[in-house]
């Protein structure tokens, strides 16, 4: 070998190196992960209470069995109509029922006794996955649009959720979705 070709492999292999991070990393395994369903505390949090909101639409997704894409579930919390729509459909041809005037008050109940808790904290002393954590359902005002249950990443830094209701309302969430083929409505569309 000839002194440019030593050269050339010796001196880009001392720039790699000495650009090498070097320094100790304070990442304490385990004991800095947290629970990413932590519960947002007030401390944290600016608290939206919805009693004082005029609640409009619910939107939620699921996933069926024969079908890759989730299934979306549009609620009008003031008439209690859902539109149905599925992967690649047109939303004028969703399939509408009705919620039962019961499960309306039910829903509406579960939300204007509850607030949304939007936390503004950022872990900066643990390791967290830069992935956007969907959210379960979209709540819509007259004011502004709730993506519940999501957050900017894998800790759940800047969580949008209930503050208490956040499991009753999930829990609707399936009810409805599975008594929705005997829900009919009374008026034609």
């Amino acid at each position: 070998m000839n002194r440019n070709q030593v050269l050339l492999i010796v001196v880009p292999f001392l720039l790699i190196f000495g650009y090498q991070n070097c320094q100790k990393s304070n990442f304490d395994s385990a004991s800095t992960l947290i629970n990413p369903s932590e519960s947002i505390s007030a401390s944290d949090a600016q608290i939206i209470p919805l009693a004082n909101e005029k609640l409009e639409r619910l939107q939620f997704k699921f996933n069926e069995s024969n079908t890759s894409q989730p299934v979306k579930h549009d609620v009008d919390l003031i008439t209690g109509t859902v539109s149905v729509t599925h992967p690649g459909q047109d939303d004028l041809l969703a399939v509408k029922y009705c919620l039962t005037s019961d499960s309306l008050k039910e829903i509406n109940q579960l939300f204007y006794s509850d607030s949304i808790c939007k936390s503004s904290l950022i872990r900066k002393d643990v390791v967290c996955a830069q992935v956007i954590q969907a959210g379960y359902a979209s709540l819509l005002t007259n004011r502004e649009e709730f993506e519940l249950g999501s957050a900017t990443d894998s800790c759940g830094s800047r969580k949008i959720d209930l503050c208490k209701n956040s499991e009753l309302v999930k829990a609707w969430l399936e009810k409805t979705k599975s008594q929705a083929a005997q829900s009919s409505c009374s008026t034609a569309y």
